[in-house]
């Protein structure tokens, strides 16, 4: 009996799952896993067998009732081009089959449906003819898929980065194909989402970079410290003088900016940007120190509080006006034994007793306070 004919039988009490191999049939045992009346075996199987089944056996399933059985053949790139011609009924998954025929793709790129054209567009087989036909479809997610195709001409990848839709430029922005002096420009886009695309390829110029930074719009200049990983330490120092605040804050806000860019932001007065100083996870100790005097009592109770603020900085903050500060000082466990003792002898009782409870505070301090008190 021939594989088809045998794949018609339906005597599920013959049928032995762990005797197949490969798609064929032993014919002590019964038909094999594609004959099988239950479609979650037959797809189950299918993940071990569709590489070694025969063709007769792959063209049987591609007319199977079940939508999970063809379409597990329609995506399996060892499909040959005859079994994928007859699955009709799947055409997204047979236009992102990279086996496909030539004909089909082609065929399928004509299809109403926008993600068969969307897979055909994307689809490295695809003809070059078809990629361009797709190139210019009234859809922009198909025209999207175009740009992420390896046959796409760099002519086409340049004009579509001067598309009227957003999503098409964002794409285009994306890829590591777009041409230099392109990114360039599509980083001074006037779509937000554009712009940080293209400022986010690591293809992108450096140069192009120097002139966002100085591009007349802030919010330009404000997309490189939100987009780029590691901008240069020159474009850091220009933002963080510039003269938007914006700005501004969002050098102090990244967790790229070195020490001296910290620091230099801490000289300001601006009491937000002290708090984005202050709200980093690692604030440096020089930061510390220029904030120190430089921010409000508030800022300064949270300085005195970090435990890598320096020691002269405590020392300040331990003659501070403010009550807060000092007492975040006497709680400070890198405060200096000396600078403990004068807090401890404080007329503020919270105060004296944090400075008390303070493990840094010399053991013979401590004995003595507690006898004359």
């Amino acid at each position: 009996m021939n594989l088809v004919a045998q794949a018609g039988c339906r005597d599920t009490e013959v049928f032995r799952c762990d005797r197949v191999w490969g798609g064929y049939c032993d014919e002590q045992v019964g038909p094999p896993f594609w004959a099988h009346p239950g479609h979650n075996i037959r797809s189950e199987q299918l993940i071990f067998a569709a590489d070694r089944a025969p063709t007769p056996v792959l063209l049987y399933l591609a007319r199977d009732h079940s939508p999970e059985v063809r379409i597990r053949i329609a995506c399996n790139s060892s499909t040959p081009p005859a079994v994928l011609r007859v699955l009709t009924q799947d055409p997204s998954a047979v236009a992102a089959n990279p086996s496909c025929p030539s004909e089909t793709l082609e065929r399928l790129a004509g299809d109403p449906a926008r993600l068969v054209r969307e897979k055909v567009a994307s689809n490295p087989s695809c003809p070059l003819g078809t990629v361009e036909q797709l190139a210019a479809d009234s859809d922009v997610w198909v025209r999207s898929q175009v740009v992420s195709n390896p046959k796409c001409p760099l002519g086409t990848v340049v004009k579509l980065s001067q598309s009227r839709s957003a999503v098409v430029r964002s794409v285009v922005a994306r890829s590591s194909r777009c041409p230099g002096d392109v990114l360039s420009g599509l980083a001074r886009d006037r779509d937000y989402d554009v712009r940080r695309t293209a400022i986010s390829n690591r293809h992108l110029p450096v140069s192009a970079l120097f002139e966002l930074a100085a591009d007349s719009d802030p919010r330009k200049r404000g997309d490189i410290l939100e987009s780029v990983q590691r901008p240069p330490l020159e474009i850091l120092q220009q933002l963080a003088r510039d003269p938007e605040r914006a700005v501004r804050l969002r050098v102090a806000y990244s967790p790229h900016s070195p020490p001296e860019i910290l620091g230099q932001l801490a000289e300001e007065s601006d009491p937000d940007i002290h708090i984005y100083l202050l709200d980093r996870e690692e604030c440096p100790s020089e930061t510390l120190r220029v904030l120190g005097r430089t921010a409000n009592a508030v800022q300064r109770a949270r300085v005195a509080e970090r435990t890598n603020c320096p020691s002269a900085t405590l020392d300040l903050l331990a003659k501070d006006t403010s009550r807060a500060v000092r007492l975040s000082v006497a709680g400070n466990v890198s405060c200096s034994p000396d600078t403990l003792g004068g807090l401890l002898r404080s007329r503020d009782p919270e105060i004296s007793w944090a400075a008390e409870q303070n493990p840094s505070l010399p053991p013979a301090t401590l004995a003595m306070w507690q006898l004359s008190h």
